[in-house]
């Protein structure tokens, strides 16, 4: 039954002979929230809609009645809200659903009912005898939402493609997350690092210095790089630049961000490069032959290979 002047539940509505006092100012209140705010039988049948519903529907309470009210629905959200009415029925319990519900211009708006069983007397022993809905307007927070998981997506994507290392450490050098460009560099998976010190793919005598740079890394928000090399699964070495920062909440660093990139066809561009120009000089002083010889000796052990200036240095007497 509904009010003929308010459309607000009567006491009549809910099996009560006699209103109880105090049942004129809940209706007052109820009308006042500006939430659109609705009650339904149990089979999900409306019989009232407050006031901001019906500004914000532009569907008067009136042709609300009954299942009028799925006018106001996203075609694509009524079987939903159908079956949650079903299910709650069962076990009389609240609860929320989120459903785009049409606004009086015709845009669809993300809205969250919760939904609460009404009793005739406030004790969950009863069973419930109605439905009692308030609407919260969420449509913008849910895009957002929307909106920073697709852009949380399309970085992942991005780090999981990189040629590039990304990770991520703890203060303490725990690796936190690192993605698969780890694989194809080092030969690690990241099964395998995340949750343990970096130290041990560190060359030793790169560690100390590793450990200075992430203390300065807590220390500021800046970004720098270093060069290190790290040791590969199978043993080799890997020279590499890394650039970090910090991650700071509330003005502390908590975590540190990283990306590393394989520096070694540059350094071996270089060490060839310095290892030619020390023979030129060499080829090109005024000294004696075998001194010339020796110094070129001195060039390739310095920066190549002390085994191949073997072949500077080898007697021709020797078997």
């Amino acid at each position: 039954m509904v009010d003929n002047r308010s459309g607000a539940p009567t006491a009549a509505r809910i099996g009560i002979e006699t209103p109880p006092p105090g049942v004129a100012g809940i209706t007052a209140l109820i009308d006042a929230i500006p939430q659109p705010v609705w009650t339904a039988r149990l089979d999900g049948s409306v019989d009232y809609v407050n006031p901001a519903w019906q500004s914000f529907t532009g569907v008067s309470g009136e042709a609300a009645q009954g299942h009028g009210w799925t006018v106001t629905v996203h075609p694509g959200d009524l079987q939903t809200i159908e079956t949650a009415l079903r299910a709650a029925a069962g076990t009389g319990e609240a609860f929320d659903i989120e459903y785009r519900m049409r606004r009086a211009d015709g845009v669809y708006r993300w809205h969250l009912t919760r939904v609460g069983p009404f009793r005739a007397v406030d004790t969950r022993n009863l069973p419930a005898i109605a439905w009692v809905g308030t609407g919260f307007d969420i449509h913008d927070r849910r895009l957002a939402g929307e909106a920073l998981r697709a852009s949380e997506a399309r970085y992942r994507d991005v780090v999981d493609h990189a040629n590039d290392i990304v990770y991520t450490l703890r203060l303490d050098g725990t690796v936190e997350a690192v993605n698969p460009a780890i694989e194809r560099m080092l030969g690690y998976r990241p099964d395998e690092l995340v949750g343990r010190s970096i130290d041990p793919i560190i060359a030793p005598e790169d560690v100390a210095r590793a450990h200075e740079m992430a203390r300065q890394r807590g220390g500021d928000a800046g970004q720098r790089s270093y060069e290190i090399d790290l040791i590969a699964k199978d043993g080799r070495r890997v020279a590499v630049e890394i650039n970090s920062r910090p991650v700071v909440s509330a003005g502390l660093p908590v975590l540190i961000h990283g990306i590393v990139r394989d520096i070694s066809p540059r350094r071996e561009r270089t060490q060839q490069a310095d290892l030619m120009a020390a023979i030129g000089n060499a080829l090109t002083s005024t000294y004696h032959l075998d001194v010339q010889l020796g110094r070129c000796a001195d060039a390739i052990v310095t920066h190549l290979d002390a085994a191949l200036a073997r072949i500077w240095t080898l007697d021709p007497n020797d078997p």
